[in-house]
């Protein structure tokens, strides 16, 4: 049987800026988050996110909310998991062609990912194709699509997040 890895194994791949990048896009875009998404993250936030002087982190500057919650996110599997799916969720308008894109590569969909990662501590597979890493996967899809609109770095996140697998 394949062996899961918890959530937060993925910032093994996650570079500091990144990850501060992807808390300020879910914070900044609260409004944008589906309801059950935001209400999990808020209650996460509120449990698990301590800012000295405010009894409840999301009312806190996001400057400091970012950073406090960063070092949540690097060790707490659920807190990271939900942060992913929120971040994931602000790309929706991307899941489809870049789903094709991971197919047509060789990538396949882990199970976990296709019913949204339930479990935080058993969340992702390793395995990417053989030959596959960040920088030819970037290559090999803006080689076909002139006009894509993601990074590298959301690139490679999504597709992590999108196919249940680490590299």
């Amino acid at each position: 049987m394949d062996e899961f890895r918890p959530a937060i194994a993925l910032n093994v791949f996650i570079e500091p800026y990144f990850r501060k990048e992807i808390l300020q896009k879910i914070f900044e875009n609260l409004g944008e988050l589906p309801e059950d998404l935001r209400r999990e993250l808020v209650a996460e936030v509120k449990d698990q996110v301590r800012i000295s002087g405010f009894r409840n982190s999301m009312v806190a500057p996001r400057a400091l909310l970012i950073r406090d919650a960063e070092s949540v996110f690097e060790k707490d599997s659920k807190f990271s998991l939900i942060c992913l799916k929120c971040w994931q969720s602000l790309y929706s308008q991307s899941h489809r062609a870049l789903k094709q894109n991971l197919a047509d590569l060789g990538f396949s969909i882990s199970e976990q990912a296709t019913n949204a990662y339930p479990d935080p501590l058993n969340t992702f597979l390793e395995g990417w194709p053989e030959g596959m890493d960040f920088e030819t996967l970037f290559e090999k899809i803006t080689a076909k699509e002139k006009d894509f609109p993601l990074s590298k770095d959301e690139t490679a996140l999504l597709s992590i997040l999108l196919t249940g697998y680490l590299p």
